[in-house]
């Protein structure tokens, strides 16, 4: 049970955790380069009276990035709502027992989401999907970078759960807070 434990928190979470931080960064760099983008847009719009063509669906496509990727983020540093008030009241059990039922009912949630996401990108990465207006560009990337961050927030979720079991069953484990 340590073993398994372990594997969890060190090989495969150093690994996972890698794959939060990259997927994080590059939901920055999208939310910056979305800035950048409008702020040109406000500016050109503003003084020549040209807004930069196809800025709408770009900025559709960088939002949807930046939620999906931004989900790892939050997955990683246990960023969901919580009921602390009704579960701090409760003993050591209770609150295992309760963490582990969310991370149930989420694990439940993001493997089927991660499933339509993956038909969803397949089916555009299938078609050469491209946006349609002013700028033309390629949808598929986009589709496939939303289901890997997704796929990576459903792990990390997964990986929570496992420890959330062992921990009901491990009256020494501390009560993970967040």
């Amino acid at each position: 049970m340590e073993d398994l434990r372990r594997l969890i928190s060190d090989g495969f979470g150093n690994m996972l955790s890698l794959a939060i931080r990259l997927a994080t960064a590059l939901g920055a760099l999208v939310t910056l380069a979305l800035a950048l983008i409008g702020t040109t847009d406000v500016l050109t719009t503003t003084i020549l009276a040209r807004p930069i063509p196809g800025l709408i669906e770009l900025s559709e496509a960088g939002l949807i990035l930046i939620f999906f990727l931004g989900l790892t983020a939050g997955t990683r540093s246990r960023g969901q709502i919580r009921v602390d008030v009704i579960v701090n009241r409760m003993g050591q059990r209770g609150q295992r027992i309760f963490s582990l039922v969310g991370y149930l009912i989420t694990a439940i949630f993001f493997s089927h989401w991660t499933l339509q996401m993956w038909h969803l990108a397949a089916k555009s990465m299938s078609i050469q999907e491209v946006a349609t207006g002013l700028l033309p560009f390629p949808l598929y990337p986009v589709k496939i970078i939303a289901f890997l961050g997704l796929l990576i927030a459903t792990i990390e979720t997964v990986r929570r759960l496992v420890r959330s079991i062992l921990d009901v069953f491990n009256p020494n484990s501390p009560i993970r807070k967040g």
